[in-house]
């Protein structure tokens, strides 16, 4: 087991989430329950997916979240993708 909290990965995800999320509530009502919604949740999941891998009992488990934490990025960016054609 290893402290999420000392890994620079963590650390840069959970800022990265701070910046979405007051992003999120800036966007106009129409979209702060579908889209924002969609992207704090996807946001969330990577630094989520870091901390609970770093309880894994092995390496390779801890890999597993982190190839998780990945996939929440690839889902951020659809969502994000999809609030630009939204708002375009």
């Amino acid at each position: 087991m290893q402290d999420y909290h000392q890994l620079d990965i963590w650390n840069r995800s959970m800022d990265y989430a701070i910046t979405v999320y007051k992003f999120a509530a800036s966007l106009p009502e129409q979209e702060k329950y579908n889209l924002a919604s969609q992207l704090r949740r996807a946001v969330t999941s990577a630094p989520l997916n870091i901390a609970e891998g770093c309880g894994a009992a092995s390496s390779l488990e801890f890999g597993r979240f982190l190839s998780l934490s990945e996939g929440s990025r690839y889902r951020f960016g659809t969502v994000w993708a999809a609030l630009s054609i939204a708002a375009a």
